[in-house]
This record gives C-alpha cells, sequence and structure tokens, in this order.
C-alpha cells in the first residue's frame, strides 16, 4: 500500500501478503492443480535462548549505535555544503535549495519535524522569488511540505495544501501530467489513512484513468494504480469489487510481463487477500504458495520478505 502508513506514503501492494489466483501458472502442479512446492515447512529465525545476563552491548545496540554515528555525520556534512554553496552561488540557487532539500528529508527521517518545515519553508520562498508561484519547481516544493505537515499533526493544513496544490497544478499544468496525478495520489492516500473512503475511492479512481491515459491500460504505472484502487476495495469490505478490478490487473500483468515480475507477483498477493476476505481459504493457499515459491527462487529463505510470506502462510494454514 503491517503497521498503517504515515499520511502521505504511498501504499505498497503487498508482495508478502496472503493468498493466489486459480489462472496462477506454477514450475509443476500436483493431480487437483495446487501448486507442488516441496518446500520445507520450517523457516526459522536462529534466535539463541540464553538464559545467562550479558551486560554488553547487543549487536543491535551496535547497529543503532552506528546508524546514528552515520545520521549525525551525514547532517553535518550537508550543513556543510549548505555553507558552501550559499557562499559560491548565494542561498536562492538551485544547488543550494537542492542540499536544503536533502537536509529537510533527513531532519524528516528523524522526526525533527519543526526543523524540516523551517528549511521547506524557506525553499518555498526562495523558489517563489526566482520562479514564480505557480513553477513547477516551486509547486513541487509546497507539495513536498504536506507530509511534514502531517508529521507535525496539522492535519486540516495537510488536506489544504494538498487542495491547493492539486487544484493550481491541473490549472497550470493540466490533468495528466505527471504531477498533477502524483497530487491526486497523494490526496487518495491521505484520506484512505484518515478512512475517509467517500473522498478517497474517487481519487483512486482518477489516478487509475489517467495513468491508462497517460501509459496505457497494461503499463506499471496503470496496474500499480488499479492495485491500490483494489486495496482500497478490500479495506472497506467491497470484495466482490476488489477481486474483479485485481484480477484485471493480474492478467494484464501476467500476459505483458510474466509471471515472474514483480508487478504481477503484487497481483497474486492481492488477489490473495481478497480470497481469504471472501472465505475462500483453499484458493487463498494456493495463492499464497505459489507467492512463496517465487520469494523462495527469487530471495532465498533467509529473506524477510519470504519470511514474511511463510508467515502469511502459516497464519492461512491455522484458520482452516
Amino acid at each position: 500500500m503491517t503497521s498503517q502508513p504515515t499520511a502521505l506514503q504511498a501504499t505498497r501492494s503487498a508482495s508478502s501478503n496472503t493468498a493466489q489466483h486459480d489462472n496462477v501458472p506454477s514450475q509443476s502442479q500436483d493431480n487437483d492443480g495446487s501448486p507442488n512446492t516441496n518446500l520445507s515447512s520450517q523457516f526459522t529465525k536462529g534466535a539463541a535462548n540464553d538464559s545467562s545476563q550479558n551486560l554488553a552491548p547487543s549487536a543491535d545496540d551496535e547497529i543503532k549505535t552506528d546508524l546514528l554515528a552515520q545520521t549525525i555525520h551525514k547532517l553535518s556534512t550537508l550543513e556543510q555544503q549548505i555553507s558552501h554553496q550559499t557562499a559560491l552561488h548565494g542561498s536562492s540557487a538551485p544547488e543550494t535549495q537542492e542540499i536544503l532539500y536533502d537536509l529537510s528529508l533527513k531532519y524528516q527521517s528523524k522526526g525533527q519535524w519543526e526543523k524540516a518545515e523551517q528549511i521547506q519553508r524557506g525553499i518555498i520562498e526562495a523558489r517563489k522569488q526566482t520562479l514564480g508561484g505557480t513553477h513547477i519547481d516551486t509547486l513541487r516544493s509546497i507539495h513536498d511540505l504536506a507530509p511534514i505537515l502531517s508529521g507535525l499533526g496539522q492535519d486540516d493544513v495537510c488536506e489544504n495544501l494538498q487542495l491547493e496544490v492539486l487544484a493550481t497544478r491541473e490549472r497550470v499544468l493540466g490533468a495528466l501530467h505527471v504531477d498533477t496525478i502524483e497530487s491526486i495520489e497523494q490526496l487518495a492516500i491521505y484520506y484512505q489513512n484518515e478512512q475517509r473512503w467517500e473522498n478517497a475511492t474517487p481519487l483512486y479512481e482518477r489516478v487509475l484513468e489517467a495513468n491508462a491515459a497517460v501509459y496505457g491500460s497494461d503499463e506499471v504505472a496503470t496496474l500499480e494504480s488499479s492495485n491500490n484502487l483494489a486495496r482500497a476495495f478490500l479495506l472497506q469490505g467491497r470484495v466482490q469489487e476488489a477481486w474483479q478490478v485485481q484480477d484485471n490487473a493480474y492478467k494484464k500483468s501476467l500476459a505483458k510481463y510474466g509471471l515472474d515480475h514483480d508487478c504481477t507477483q503484487d497481483g497474486i498477493a492481492g488477489l490473495a487477500q481478497i480470497a481469504n476476505a471472501q472465505g475462500d481459504k483453499t484458493k487463498a493457499r494456493k495463492l499464497q504458495q505459489a507467492l512463496l515459491n517465487y520469494h523462495v527462487a527469487k530471495h532465498g529463505r533467509d529473506h524477510p520478505w519470504t519470511v514474511e510470506c511463510a508467515e502469511d502462510m502459516d497464519k492461512l494454514s491455522e484458520q482452516v
């Protein structure tokens, strides 16, 4: 599209979630048509059970400390680069603005929303002065302020900002410009996270229609839009509509890209979830098994996606 995504994160399609489709091909099948995987049912995580207390720093602690040190170093480096670029080109130069944006992203990743907001608003003002309020780069900077406002908990301001950017992009760039479509999708995700389905669903439908018009009905961007719409239907309990949209996207992806393409596997994962929601556990397990085969073959048994997929398979088995 797992934890609920933040207000402005794109929902990742669940290539490691439940269920598969009757038409899913596999390397080999049993007589009843179900995939024959010959996979071990054990996906163990090597965790030692040591009752003795160890006061030394754990490996996780060392990793976290190392990551923190890296982040601090990157922030210091970016701040030095900003000072250097400002001295050379001025604070409004594109080179300086790009580094400022990188610094804003770093602060966002650390949850330092106030610092990120201050930097982002500075970028917006600089671009308004040099490029104008409706320039494509200015609008992108305003668009990038939305996740910061969401992080600050300013939901109403965040929503209004997105609506304003969308309206301006439609007027200046056109309804089918990639930036306009991005605004529509981001707003749909925002409404989905608020469970405002009457607002979210029509926007997902608009994104799908726009991508189909721009790229074609079987391109990856369009198929991903279909996956997102199907997911929205599923979350509302509209399982028949969800299956129809997801199955259509899966078949198009299979025909154009083949079974081993990530987009096709994302479609299978979506179908598995929907089949499970419909109460068809047999179909859901069949789809999930094919998905598990894919992840084992591509990533190996110890990859996090494979492990998560195997855990989903175990959950389906427990529901029998």
